[in-house]
């Protein structure tokens, strides 16, 4: 009898070489998986690390531009090494910012954070006043290197950008009176105009946004108006944090200064203000 050597694997080994490659498979997958969330971990900590570091990094930049530019650091570096000549140099800028305001047509913001007025001024003459309630400001202004500080506001800020909650124009229907009897009753109807809770947010080219809100926000429509210009602001940072994030070169960090006034203030000034209005801001 012929004996033939069997050359088909037994079910045994069929079944432990299935068994091994699935392993394999698996080790695999779990590989891949265990470098995508190392990668996911590294991306999340270089955008946590540029995030976090670009309110330094700007002003380091806005430091090394002023500091730079040789003209006005003649003009101005003696002023900035003594404490006591940059607070009269503060002063002056602050004071000639005023001046070149009181040169244009335009209704104007004149803010002094240090006696927390804020002031409404066309061709250099006050025309309303509001006391500040509440101010708080970004720290990041008061890193500034002097001459920073000198070359950012010795000139009115125009606004780029502004968003708000109030009716620039509000537009009121009225019925015709029939005769002069008429007119005189309707003269003491009740005001019909729905008016809004109030806010206004302006963003300035050099990179700074001014918020100006109601003192207090206690009606259910008021604290709806009070999420949008926080969910605002909070865009704001989150498209600096993404910008500086993918842009190492170029951070992007954008300080605050938050303003609470009387409403009808709020209303009044918003309404006053032409397009792309110019800020005055001294401390």
């Amino acid at each position: 009898m012929i004996l033939r050597k069997c050359t088909t694997p037994s079910i045994s080994v069929q079944k432990f070489i299935y068994i091994e490659g699935m392993k394999s498979e698996k080790n695999s997958v779990e590989k891949l998986i265990r470098i995508l969330f190392l990668l996911l971990g590294v991306l999340g900590l270089y955008f946590l690390v540029m995030a976090g570091s670009a309110p330094l990094r700007t002003l380091k930049k806005m430091n090394k531009q002023a500091v730079s530019d040789s003209l006005f650091f003649t003009k101005s570096a003696n002023l900035a090494s003594d404490s006591g000549l940059f607070a009269q140099a503060r002063q002056k800028a602050y004071l000639n910012a005023r001046i070149n305001l009181a040169k244009t047509d335009s209704i104007g913001i004149i803010i002094n954070l240090s006696d927390s007025l804020l002031h409404l001024s066309l061709k250099g003459v006050i025309i309303h006043t509001s006391h500040i309630t509440e101010l708080k400001t970004d720290p990041f202004l008061r890193a500034l290197h002097p001459l920073a500080w000198l070359k950012t506001f010795s000139e009115p800020l125009v606004a780029e950008e502004e968003k708000t909650s109030i009716v620039k124009e509000p537009i009121v229907k009225k019925r015709a009176p029939k005769d002069t009897l008429e007119a005189m009753d309707m003269a003491f109807l009740p005001d019909t105009l729905v008016q809004n809770p109030a806010w206004f947010s302006m963003y300035f080219p050099q990179g700074l946004n001014l918020v100006l809100v109601q003192e207090q926000w206690v009606t259910r429509a008021d604290k709806k108006v009070e999420r949008a210009f926080q969910a605002d602001i909070r865009r704001k940072r989150r498209s600096d944090a993404f910008h500086s994030a993918f842009h190492p070169g170029d951070p992007r960090y954008t300080p605050l200064i938050l303003i609470k006034i009387n409403i009808d203030d709020v209303r009044s000034i918003y309404r006053a203000l032409p397009e792309k209005a110019p800020v005055v801001i001294g401390y």
